[in-house]
């Protein structure tokens, strides 16, 4: 009885140890510290006051815009402008306005000064044929009012007529970015990706992950970016950089949670190895340095609203940061580093490849890319230097057939004239048509491409090759603005590359100060042939050039020659028609056969 009695006063005893270890991960802000007392943290020092910049909607216009904010115009800016403040219209509910020119309306019924209406009221203008009814067939499903919906709210004062307006300043304008907006007081403000400790501005970030890698990041005011030092001062994405001041915004809000050393093992900041986050100033001045720590999801808190534990370096009071920094949690180059060829946004590119003039494609024929172990796959290279030039025309858009079935409606952004390539060289291919998607997808590659590295600042060195690339592709605009990307020497590797693994090759583009590195991927895409820009619908099954009779690696079935592909046609034919003879011979059997049956029944 006494042994059951010490195991049971011992299973006591540990799980008390265990709970007053846990008591932080199970309650959260009931710090055992601060409830019993035996820290007076109310008189520790607040973080320095780090906050991410925001503006007024109208300074962004001269400033260097990226990314979405390039879309801002005045105009633009005026509307949002009126719809927040004046209209108090919550604009990040207008995210499917350029889009679907809609708008939710959710969103409506709470603007200022607006008569209350419901779906059925704007169903009611589809009846009157103030709006046509096709516009309005999800209304009641979605909940989303279209934009000419708005426009007939408008007419009758529903909605106050100075709102329409704006409405469709916003559905021309394109993407926005939405979300990066706030009200403050009687001005509409975006936010940037710059950081400021009171007044100061952050010149710098550094950043140490667990395992011990570590980053800086500087700020190029000249520039308006943040760069890498040890990428040769290549520039940060614009968005990693808007999240990190999005999570560093509000350090001075932290909450002290207590100042015993013995207690940084429960919030996971002991010792000054680990994940760490330090800002500096234009003087080169520490404004903090932060050893993070776990993050705090207790009292049921989620993903928005789970912070993180941080101790300054040095001191032994721990704080509660008011959001997560997860996005500062690896120091991998390669997350933070922009790998675009270059920076455009999507819209961008798509302008730009409707004002291509004239592509000059020239590669040696080699063989680039992994070994593939069966011979006969490999596509045939000559060995030779190709070159193409091909230039674009706009002509009249044929006229559509409408002599049988409906009429084609007519595609955004068509015009009257449509964009056609031709050959320039060589001669000999002068008469072939093009497909201009196919040609198009040359500048695509480039425009919308990314890089593995950057490797050299250098771009005049010999041991890049440039001088004689492998690949060499020159694009040319209707402003006359051209690009040339050349693809140049392969990079050496330690010991021997594995067969399945594929080599990476210098690269360089105009207007870019950094060599780049490629994978051999891209110079299989970019060595086009003949067939490569013709319709897909329309090229045989030899478009990858390779030999006839091989068998391609995906298992599809081996490629033919015309001739053979003539007799193959011919013999499947003649074997479709010995497969119906002989099903029509054995129906003939078994009718014979069921007729005998019957006879031989109808004689017993």
């Amino acid at each position: 009885m006494r042994k059951v009695l010490i195991l049971v006063v011992c299973l006591v005893a540990a799980s008390g140890a265990a709970l007053a270890l846990k008591w932080d991960e199970m309650f959260g802000d009931s710090d055992p510290v601060r409830k019993v007392g035996r820290v007076d943290t109310s008189v520790a020092p607040p973080l320095p006051d780090v906050v991410q910049e925001k503006i007024p909607v109208h300074a962004i216009l001269a400033r260097t815009r990226r990314g979405t904010k390039s879309n801002i115009t005045k105009g633009v800016a005026d509307a949002l402008q009126t719809l927040a403040i004046e209209a108090k219209l919550d604009i990040s509910k207008l995210n499917i306005l350029a889009r679907q020119k809609k708008v939710h309306f959710d969103a409506l019924i709470e603007m200022e000064g607006i008569e209350l209406f419901s779906v059925e009221d704007i169903e009611a203008l589809g009846e009157t044929g103030a709006v046509d009814k096709g516009l309005l067939k999800t209304i009641l499903r979605d909940k989303q009012v279209p934009l000419e919906a708005i426009k007939a709210l408008g007419k009758i004062g529903t909605i106050p007529s100075q709102y329409v307006g704006p409405f469709e300043v916003i559905a021309e304008a394109g993407q926005l970015p939405l979300d990066e907006f706030h009200v403050i007081g009687d001005q509409l403000m975006i936010e940037t990706d710059r950081l400021l400790a009171g007044t100061r501005p952050i010149r710098a970030i550094e950043v140490t992950d667990k395992s011990g890698d570590h980053i800086r990041i500087d700020r190029d005011e000249a520039s308006g970016r943040w760069t890498i030092p040890s990428r040769f001062g290549a520039p940060a994405t614009y968005e990693r950089m808007r999240m990190v001041c999005r999570a560093l915004d509000g350090l001075g809000r932290s909450e002290s949670r207590g100042r015993r050393a013995s207690r940084h093992s429960v919030y996971e900041v002991d010792g000054d190895d680990g994940m760490r986050v330090r800002l500096e100033d234009e003087q080169g001045e520490t404004v903090v340095d932060l050893r993070v720590g776990k993050q705090d999801s207790s009292n049921n808190r989620s993903y928005r609203t789970t912070g993180n534990f941080v101790r300054p370096v040095g001191s032994d009071v721990v704080y509660r940061h008011p959001r997560s920094l997860i996005t500062l949690a690896q120091a991998r180059y390669n997350i933070w580093v922009d790998l675009r060829y270059v920076d455009y946004d999507y819209e961008t590119v798509n302008t730009m490849v409707q004002q291509l003039q004239k592509i000059t494609l020239e590669y040696d024929d080699v063989k680039t890319g992994p070994d593939l172990p069966n011979a006969e796959n490999q596509r045939e290279h000559s060995g030779e230097r190709k070159r193409f030039v091909l230039e674009c025309a706009e002509t009249e858009r044929p006229a559509a057939d409408q002599t049988s079935g409906p009429a084609k409606p007519q595609l955004p952004g068509e015009g009257d004239t449509v964009r056609t390539w031709a050959y320039v060289e060589p001669e000999a291919l002068k008469s072939e048509e093009l497909h201009t998607p196919m040609v198009d997808n040359i500048a695509r590659l480039i425009l919308n491409g990314r890089k593995e590295d950057i490797v050299g600042i250098d771009p005049d060195n010999e041991k890049y090759g440039f001088e004689t690339p492998l690949i060499d592709v020159t694009m040319t605009f209707d402003d006359g603005k051209s690009y040339v990307f050349k693809i140049g020497a392969r990079i050496p590797v330690e010991g021997a590359m594995p067969a399945h693994l594929v080599h990476s090759r210098y690269a360089t583009l105009s207007g870019d100060p950094f060599v780049l590195k490629v994978s051999e991927h891209t110079c299989t895409t970019l060595m086009k042939r003949p067939s490569d820009f013709k319709d897909p619908g329309q090229r045989g099954p030899d478009r990858r050039g390779l030999k006839p009779g091989s068998v391609v690696p995906s298992g599809r079935p081996k490629i033919l020659d015309p001739e053979e592909r003539k007799a193959d046609d011919g013999k499947k034919k003649a074997d479709d028609g010995k497969k119906k003879a002989d099903d029509g011979k054995k129906k003939a059997d078994g009718d014979k056969k069921k007729a005998d049956g019957d006879k031989k029944k109808a004689d017993g």
